[in-house]
């Protein structure tokens, strides 16, 4: 999270020290400032989650074991049964809505 976006926050946050040193995706390193524990809300769920802020603006992200808290991701290991795909498209209707582009250009890399 941006020391930015930070400030944007009602109440802002003390930092704690870290001596994390983060990589980007372009394999860029930086010194965070500090680490912040903030309360997070998705769907009604509440948890707090440690981000660490950094002093470029940059998009805040989430790391797997918050996306896995408020169940954004699953690891999947089988699949059991066949699905039909009008059955997945209902039940999962809010990740089917408009047209699914995020803003800006992004670069996926995923292990083989």
């Amino acid at each position: 999270m941006s020391c930015q976006q930070m400030c944007l926050i009602r109440t802002v946050p003390k930092l704690r020290s870290t001596n994390t040193v983060l990589t980007s995706y372009s394999n860029e390193t930086m010194k965070p400032l500090g680490l912040a524990l903030l309360r997070v809300r998705h769907r009604g769920q509440t948890f707090y989650t440690e981000f660490y802020i950094v002093e470029p603006s940059t998009t805040t992200l989430l790391g797997l074991p918050t996306c896995q808290k408020f169940d954004i991701l699953r690891c999947i290991d089988a699949v059991q049964n066949a699905c039909n795909v009008t059955n997945i498209i209902h039940e999962f209707s809010d990740v089917f809505h408009g047209l699914g582009c995020y803003p800006g250009e992004h670069h996926i890399v995923v292990d083989t």
